[in-house]
């Protein structure tokens, strides 16, 4: 379902918002509301909120003062405006085309269209055989991190000035991402397109800007190099590096769900070559804040997982990529990050304990955990903690958002699960370096601990970073009789 918010009354009079994929979109006062009204002071910072379903939009309440009317009805807030008080304390509303919303002094037209469904499920081709290297339909596929959206009718591409876009790779609420290719040079190249929701957030497009700004000056094989950011009439977009191949995800799929060792050491070896340079890098990159003449380093990805672990197709194999360094960055809270990712369960599978209960915090030891969990996944087909399957699967299946106090419930009850209780015949050293990669903190010293106490602690709980984890891979290797 796609819905477009057509705002006809009030301080924003002419802002219109589209959300085409399932998700929570909050909508208040604040600067980190999804949907951001800051000149209207009588809406609440975070007033309402929108769940979008594969069928449905739900309006909810989020305890303001002054509620929501919906048509004639009146929803939350303290008592009575005008018009009808909803039932009992009926804080939720199904939205229908062409309602109207009121809160504070701002009017929202609601258009819903229910033509365009999500179709996020990765499926192997019909056809797909054992080895992917040699299967003849595995097509190109680049920085792929969102699902795609099926609509009736085609959108239209883009005009990036400078490149011809050439075809859709996937749409998704944070980005949509295209296949192009550059007119000057004739390479071809991803074009990301920020969803104009996110391109209106202030803080959101400066967080980015600042990341690619970063990631333009981080150049190594194993990274999906940056080559541009910038605007193009409205569109905010960004231009990276064309990977002819797939990523981590669809490469298992493709091999029955899970991989061998022989088959994924490798890749976890090139991965965490990308990631080690990520970590230890020094550059001089033209951001604001930096100053003038002085190095930056200690960078952190934030958001590892198998989507964006791409894997490059070579006459010799396949070696993998990193991409969408810092794009999880950009958001200021978990809250953020999933609402703006939501129906997506699986947002939360890679991360570690103290990203989700500490979310501004970053360091190199939380990129060990990721990568870590990413493989432990390919190498299982299992996820690191008991439950995650069936949380991405009700996220999912019911379009609706992940739920933070459902999540924070299921990461600080449940500790990571040794590999080898999901298969024993991993190799008892090879399971050793994994489950010491895992390791996590209470929750309370992730909520509580100074960043540079719980910096500190994880650096010695897990590998300080990935060069010190790809070393005690290596060496667990050759204790196992495997070629590094």
């Amino acid at each position: 379902m796609r819905v477009k918010l057509t705002i006809t009354a009030g301080p924003e009079r002419g802002r219109v918002f589209h959300f085409d994929n399932p998700g929570t979109f909050i909508c208040g006062r604040a600067k980190d509301a999804f949907v951001s009204l800051g000149r209207d002071g009588e809406l609440s910072r975070h007033h309402f909120e929108l769940h979008l379903g594969p069928d449905k939009c739900r309006l909810k309440d989020l305890g303001s003062l002054n509620g929501v009317i919906v048509n004639d009805t009146h929803y939350g807030g303290v008592a009575p405006l005008e018009g009808m008080q909803a039932p009992g304390d009926l804080r939720e509303v199904d939205l229908s085309n062409d309602d109207e919303i009121t809160a504070g002094k701002t009017r929202i037209k609601v258009s819903l269209d229910a033509s365009a469904m999500p179709d996020d499920a990765v499926k192997p081709a019909a056809d797909a055989i054992a080895d992917p290297a040699s299967a003849a339909d595995a097509h190109a596929i680049a920085a792929k991190t969102m699902p795609s959206i099926k609509a009736s009718t085609p959108e239209p591409h883009p005009e990036i000035e400078g490149y011809s876009i050439e075809e859709v790779l996937g749409r998704g609420s944070i980005a949509s991402t295209f296949k192009a290719r550059n007119r000057k040079n004739g390479r071809l190249v991803v074009v990301k397109t920020i969803h104009p929701a996110l391109a209106t957030n202030e803080k959101f497009m400066h967080a980015l800007k600042h990341e690619a700004a970063i990631s333009r000056e981080l150049r190594h094989p194993n990274l999906v190099q940056v080559f541009d950011q910038g605007r193009s009439g409205d569109t905010e977009f960004i231009v990276l590096e064309y990977v002819d191949g797939m990523d981590l995800l669809k490469f298992m799929n493709l091999t029955g769900g899970r991989l061998t060792v022989k088959a994924a050491l490798p890749l976890m070896l090139s991965a965490l070559e990308g990631v080690a340079f990520v970590h230890t890098a020094s550059i001089k990159p033209q951001v604001s804040g930096a100053e003038p003449g002085r190095p930056l380093s200690g960078f952190v990805h934030r958001g590892l997982k198998p989507e964006n672990i791409l894997l490059a197709r070579g006459q010799t194999g396949w070696t993998a990529k990193v991409t969408d360094l810092g794009m999880s960055a950009c958001f200021e809270s978990a809250e953020q990050a999933c609402s703006a990712m939501a129906g997506h369960g699986n947002v939360l599978s890679f991360w570690p304990r103290e990203q989700l209960l500490n979310y501004p915090y970053r360091t190199p030891a939380s990129d060990v955990f990721a990568i870590a969990a990413a493989f432990y996944f390919a190498l299982t087909g299992a996820r690191v903690r008991q439950g995650l399957k069936e949380f991405e699967s009700h996220c999912k299946l019911s379009g609706l958002p992940v739920s933070l106090k459902d999540a924070r419930e299921l990461f600080c009850s449940n500790a990571t699960v040794p590999i080898r209780q999901r298969d024993p015949t991993i190799p008892q050293a090879l399971a050793e370096v994994f489950d010491h990669a895992l390791r996590e903190t209470a929750a309370n010293e992730c909520e509580a601990a100074d960043e540079a106490v719980l910096s500190k602690k994880l650096s010695q709980l897990r590998y300080p970073n990935a060069r010190f984890f790809r070393a005690a891979l290596c060496d667990a290797l050759k204790q196992c009789g495997l070629n590094a």
